[in-house]
């Protein structure tokens, strides 16, 4: 599944929101994102949806982490979102480990 999103995401970069930040916190910048309103009522309302977030190291040592919602039934992205940063925290490290995808829900 990492794969198949990882390459839907390089096909949709131009239409996807883009935001940079010095570092990435898991609180404030991925689950800020995944709570609001309208997307955790997405979340409720379709089964198939998932919260998933993909975390990416640079050559240049930085981060990118894209937010999303993924549609398991359709393979299709409901929602987006990738923030740049220079370094991540320590939360989010933990929350990843050694994978790159994490689902939220």
């Amino acid at each position: 599944m990492f794969e198949w999103i990882k390459n839907l995401l390089a096909k949709a970069w131009d239409w996807i929101k883009k935001i940079f930040v010095k570092i990435i916190n898991f609180f404030a910048n991925i689950k800020s994102w995944f709570t609001q309103a309208s997307r955790l009522k997405k979340l409720k309302e379709d089964k198939n949806k998932v919260a998933v977030v993909i975390k990416e190291t640079l050559d240049n040592g930085d981060y990118n982490v894209v937010n999303c919602l993924f549609d398991e039934e359709t393979n299709t992205l409901d929602d987006a979102e990738v923030v740049q940063s220079e370094d991540i925290d320590q939360k989010t490290r933990d929350s990843f480990g050694n994978r790159d995808m994490i689902v939220l829900s």
